[in-house]
């Protein structure tokens, strides 16, 4: 199944797949409140997660964003 998604402006948080919850608690109490250009958009987020699944696995937050204006 395909869902079509408009396009969107993304900041993108690439970190350790042990850090997630660190991820997230810096994105949502530090860096979008600091942000002075941009604020969060109402369209979605995506979440990325490597094929393996080790300590070393990199994972990826999509958090999408529209101008303060």
């Amino acid at each position: 199944m395909a869902l079509p998604i408009q396009a969107a402006q993304y900041a993108v948080f690439d970190f350790p797949r042990q850090d997630i919850g660190k991820a997230w608690d810096y994105i949502h109490g530090e860096w979008l409140p600091s942000s002075q250009q941009y604020s969060l958009a109402s369209s979605p987020v995506f979440e990325y997660y490597a094929k393996e699944n080790t300590t070393e696995a990199r994972l990826a937050i999509w958090i999408p964003l529209r101008p303060k204006k």
